[in-house]
């Protein structure tokens, strides 16, 4: 299994983070590769993505939703992962958004790559609006 571990400081209130965050179909306009997420359910969402010429498809779990505070989910079929995004309020305009993650298999460097910057682009479009 590859862990990763990532984190990164939103200049946004902590509420406005997490409900980007649990808008599972906007995923794609900061996770690169991610073509598509659909919600299957209230719980299970179907991964669609494409990297390097190659696609694959997965289904996830969301397994907790705190609001504001944590989302965790695990696979369900596909590349076995499973994780927690929590949210931190720093102040009444910043969020601490961090990314605990297990990936079985994979290339951990590149995996972490991947992480920092989908945290990156979130930033990004958060800061941007």
């Amino acid at each position: 299994m590859s862990a990763v571990e990532q984190q990164i400081d939103v200049a946004v209130p902590v509420d406005t983070a997490y409900d980007q965050w649990t808008r599972f179909e906007e995923l794609p306009r900061f996770i690169e590769g991610v073509d598509e997420v659909l919600a299957l359910d209230e719980t299970h969402l179907l991964w669609r993505a494409s990297y390097d010429g190659a696609s694959a498809e997965w289904t996830c779990e969301v397994v907790e939703l705190r609001p504001q505070e944590r989302i965790a989910w695990r696979s369900t079929s596909g590349v076995m992962h499973g994780g927690v995004l929590s949210f931190t309020r720093l102040d009444d305009e910043t969020t601490r958004v961090m990314v605990m993650a297990e990936i079985d298999g994979g290339d951990a460097a590149a995996v972490c790559d991947q992480v920092e910057a989908a945290l990156s682009r979130f930033k990004a479009l958060m800061e941007h609006r």
